[in-house]
């Protein structure tokens, strides 16, 4: 039984990450909690997270807490916080 999983599960591993159509059933979505200056709550419902988890995740990975610096905030496929800054 042990040898059968050894061969299955990397290979399932290997067709779901290799296959963009799986990937998303095995790893998830992305989600793009703030934008254009506002808060998605429709994201981050589906998200699963409310305003202050984004600011923790904010604070963490970009160090701030002034949102008219901020441009997009994501929460990526594996649970973390992406911030990306406004140019200029």
């Amino acid at each position: 039984m042990l040898s059968r999983y050894r061969f299955v599960a990397p290979a399932f591993r290997l067709v779901c990450g290799e296959i963009g159509k799986f990937s998303h059933w095995t790893e998830g979505n992305k989600f793009l909690l703030f934008h254009d200056g506002k808060f998605d709550h429709e994201e981050m419902r589906r998200a699963l997270v409310c305003k202050e988890d984004v600011m923790q995740g904010i604070r963490r990975s970009a160090l701030t807490t002034d949102m008219d610096t901020i441009d997009k905030v994501y929460m990526e496929r594996n649970g973390e916080v992406s911030v990306i800054r406004k140019k200029g």
